[in-house]
This record gives C-alpha cells, sequence and structure tokens, in this order.
C-alpha cells in the first residue's frame, strides 16, 4: 500500500509540473528528473497529459494492455485455423492464449483418427 501511494503522489506532481506549463507562456520547458535535459513543447506535455489520463482510466477500469505484436500474430493465423475448422479440417492447436480459451471445444484431438 505503501508503494502506490508514493507512486500517486509523484504521478499527481508530475501532472501538476505538467498542467503548470501547459498553463503558461513558456513554449519549451527541460523535462524535470530527465538526466538527459530534455526539451519538450506544449503539444508533448498535453499528448503525454492525455496519455496519462487515459492509462489511469483504463487501469481503474480494468481493461487489459493491448497485445503484443506477436500475439497479434498469433490471433491472426488462429483466424485462418478457425477457417479451416469450418471446412472441417483438423486443428490440433491454437496460437494464441486468446483463442486457445475461448475455442477450445472445436480442436481436434490425436486420439480422433
Amino acid at each position: 500500500m505503501e508503494i502506490t501511494h508514493n507512486i500517486a503522489k509523484a504521478t499527481n506532481k508530475t501532472i501538476k509540473w505538467h498542467r503548470a506549463f501547459i498553463a503558461s507562456n513558456c513554449d519549451t520547458a527541460r523535462i524535470p528528473g530527465d538526466d538527459w535535459n530534455s526539451v519538450m513543447t506544449k503539444d508533448e506535455a498535453q499528448a503525454w497529459l492525455w496519455d496519462a489520463v487515459n492509462k489511469s482510466i483504463n487501469a481503474r477500469g480494468n481493461f487489459a494492455p493491448l497485445q503484443s505484436r506477436d500475439e497479434d500474430y498469433n490471433v491472426k493465423r488462429d483466424y485462418y485455423l478457425l477457417k479451416d475448422i469450418s471446412k472441417r479440417i483438423r486443428v490440433y492447436q491454437f496460437n494464441s492464449r486468446i483463442c486457445s480459451k475461448r475455442f477450445a471445444h472445436l480442436l481436434s484431438k490425436h486420439s480422433e483418427v
């Protein structure tokens, strides 16, 4: 609980800094806590703020994070496997976890020869 509270305080501080920068007359600002002294524009700060708000909403809503690129490819492969099943072609396993859970009942068994 202590760690979550510290993270929330740090995030709140960062959000306040971005809001203050967007409201200021400055065109650019150095990113606080950045070791490379990177510079941020107001548009970049606004984009960061929107991204932080969206991540916060998704975290509280228990939405699953986006899939990795490999998982996307696996789902696409499974799409073709499902088409094969509809043509009565034997399929023994799926590539993605999503399809393995949802369509496990459609898989053929090696003992059904």
